[in-house]
């Protein structure tokens, strides 16, 4: 028998309405990783210094977004890891946020980002690079620098785990489940 994990049928997020945010709905337990980590928390200097790392990396991903160079996602996982570890509640509020919430719940769920966030991403950097390379005044040095460092953001977004998409028979029973309820 397969472990079960929260399903996005049995997510809070599949019960939301229009009149109803995502980021109002309570969050749904996280599955065990199997890591070890039992979550403990730090206090004193070492949990202020953890909180200041969350926020710089929370930064780093909030500029990632925009600049094709610098990954979001492996900020955002770092700066979870820091809150989950220093400040429980600013670890909430960032799997609540709009922006950066679904990303991380579904590498927190399943270990995997969506094909949809994979390709945008994909598509992003091939697009600013060469923008930048085309338009950018760069000498010789500067251009085999920014190819060389995109090449190393487009592996990393490549060997980025896909999550599935759900099935036509998935996708019907929960449309079914959701009109037999109201």
């Amino acid at each position: 028998m397969e472990p079960t994990i929260v399903g996005e049928r049995d997510s809070p997020a599949s019960k939301a309405t229009a009149a109803e945010p995502l980021c109002a709905q309570p969050l749904p337990p996280l599955p065990h990783t199997g890591s070890g980590h039992t979550g403990s928390r730090h206090t004193g200097p070492r949990r202020w210094l953890n909180i200041g790392l969350g926020l710089l990396f929370v930064g780093l991903a909030a500029l990632g977004t925009v600049l094709p160079l610098l990954p979001t996602t492996p900020f955002l996982i770092l700066a979870s890891a820091c809150f989950v570890r220093s400040a429980p509640r600013l670890n909430a509020w960032l799997l609540r946020t709009r922006l950066f919430g679904p990303l991380l719940r579904d590498w927190q769920h399943h270990r995997r980002v969506s094909r949809r966030v994979k390709h945008l991403a994909i598509v992003l950097i091939v697009l600013f690079v060469g923008l930048s390379a085309w338009l950018g005044d760069f000498s010789w040095p500067w251009l085999v620098a920014l190819i060389v460092l995109a090449l190393i953001g487009l592996a990393v977004v490549i060997r980025l785990p896909e999550k599935p998409e759900p099935r036509l028979e998935e996708i019907a029973a929960i449309q079914g489940e959701a009109d037999g309820g109201a």
